[in-house]
């Protein structure tokens, strides 16, 4: 966090992933008021679904808090079988980063209207850990048309 400013693209937005203490820390405290003068607009910042569900008070009051700053609060790892579980439209998370390995496919497929009922209230979902065409597929499948991992990161450096 303390080479947030090293590390600032001039004005660009960023994704910061942190562990939900980290939001209450002096250490972001510094990054969000010395670096970027208070306004968080800019941060996109992503919380482990695992640390949101173990410290749900604690993610309510770092939402609240972040939010009310102008910042994204993302919900980063979730797997395709805490879908059903974890309301996010309700929680106020407009971005999720579902991560799915080939052994999560049969599991991501059977949450097809789930998937496509979140995005009906807003939510995007990133696909990560593409790291096959079959993941990759399955993705397109389900509707997901944003992707991280290997087979994005060849489509972007054009192979």
């Amino acid at each position: 966090l303390l080479g947030f400013d090293q590390l600032d693209s001039g004005g660009h937005r960023a994704a910061l992933n942190l562990w939900l203490e980290s939001v209450f820390s002096q250490e972001f405290e510094y990054v969000a008021n010395a670096t970027l003068g208070g306004d968080l607009s800019r941060l996109i910042v992503e919380l482990r679904a695992g640390d949101v569900m173990e410290h749900f008070n604690e993610f309510l009051v770092a939402r609240d808090y972040l939010t009310r700053r102008g910042a994204v609060v993302a919900v980063d790892a979730l797997f395709p079988q805490l879908l059903d579980g974890l309301s996010l439209p309700d929680l106020g998370i407009r971005l999720a980063k579902l991560h799915a390995t080939a052994d999560d496919l049969p599991d991501l497929r059977r949450r097809r209207d789930r998937i496509a009922a979140l995005q009906q209230a807003g939510v995007t979902l990133v696909l990560c850990r593409t790291e096959t065409e079959a993941i990759h597929r399955a993705g397109l499948e389900v509707g997901i048309r944003i992707f991280q991992g290997a087979i994005a990161d060849r489509a972007v450096a054009g192979g």
